[in-house]
């Protein structure tokens, strides 16, 4: 039943019905972001599985074999508590074999720091450090010591 009365026709039915409209390869058209899915499954199940719709409480969800998706079904019940506590409704999984692509995410940028600059040592430490015979284990303490 498409249309309601009144002659008004409800956008979903539309959209459905025209096989020609569908979402850009490049929209992402998944439920929720691919970071919340990941803090809810893990980044070794998020690397193998995808979220595609969330229908009537039930979540579709693509994993890269049968295996995986075997493995996922067993692990339904905990997923679906992490999902739920995230805000999704989600009531249950189907899951559907396929090819699961890589996310693109931004390259990785690691903050360099440099070192921390030597302090000066206490008289008091330098006094004890005169007492350490070996000058290879005295030249290490002072080091680390002064850092």
């Amino acid at each position: 039943m498409a249309r309601r009365s009144g002659g008004i026709e409800r956008l979903g039915a539309m959209i459905q019905r025209e096989s020609s409209l569908s979402a850009p390869a490049e929209v992402d058209t998944a439920p929720m972001p691919f970071r919340d899915w990941e803090a809810a499954v893990g980044s070794r199940i998020a690397a193998r599985a995808r979220p595609l719709k969330l229908e009537r409480g039930v979540l579709h969800v693509r994993a890269a074999s049968s295996t995986w998706a075997q493995e996922l079904s067993m692990l339904g019940d905990a997923i679906t508590t992490q999902l739920r506590a995230r805000g999704l409704p989600v009531q249950s999984l189907r899951f559907r074999v396929g090819k699961v692509e890589p996310v693109a995410r931004p390259p990785w940028r690691e903050e360099v720091r440099p070192a921390p600059k030597e302090a000066p040592l206490p008289f008091e430490v330098r006094r004890e450090l005169g007492k350490v015979a070996d000058p290879e284990l005295r030249d290490a303490i002072a080091k680390a010591a002064s850092r």
